[in-house]
């Protein structure tokens, strides 16, 4: 009997500590998918998806500023002219800032690992990268976003969401 008391009693106050915890939350993650570009002649664009996982750490009245994690890898290989398939893996940390209002402006810098199979004409390697997109906020805890980014010899044409945990 004492233990059903616990357990009801700590399922009450999750419940309503739950949702409480949820708003303040920082965390978010989110999902993308997008054509990637080769700087090379006669490489057909790949489409790669990735994931991302940030967490923002201010937010004022003009902005807010996360670190993000992403990774994306091939889903579909790009055709060569000179025959065979290639692909590419990114791993990459970001600071991205995000201008307030629902709909914004988002901009991110850091560095990106680039792994290139089946091309001679993009190096491996890692990389500053950075990018611009814009975006909507469609909830408080989630939106969408189209952004561009630029690696070494790779540009990154993507549409994602984002939720917070």
């Amino acid at each position: 009997m004492k233990n059903r008391q616990l357990a009801l009693i700590a399922f009450v106050a999750l419940s309503v500590a739950a949702p409480v915890h949820a708003v303040d939350n920082l965390a978010y993650f989110g999902f993308k998918a997008g054509l990637m570009d080769a700087d090379a002649s006669g490489h057909a664009n790949p489409l790669n998806v990735g994931a991302l996982f940030g967490y923002q750490f201010f937010d004022e009245p003009h902005g807010s500023g996360a670190v993000e994690g992403e990774f994306t890898t091939t889903l579909t290989k790009g055709d060569k002219d000179s025959g065979g398939k290639w692909g590419v893996d990114t791993l990459a940390v970001y600071f991205a800032y995000r201008t307030a209002g629902e709909v914004f402006l988002k901009l991110k810098a850091g560095v990106a690992n680039q792994h290139i199979t089946n091309t001679g004409g993009v190096p491996d390697g890692s990389t500053f990268a950075a990018g611009i997109g814009v975006g909507w906020k469609a909830s408080r805890k989630a939106g969408i976003e189209f952004e561009g980014t630029a690696f070494d010899h790779l540009k990154f044409l993507s549409f994602g969401f984002y939720s917070y945990f």
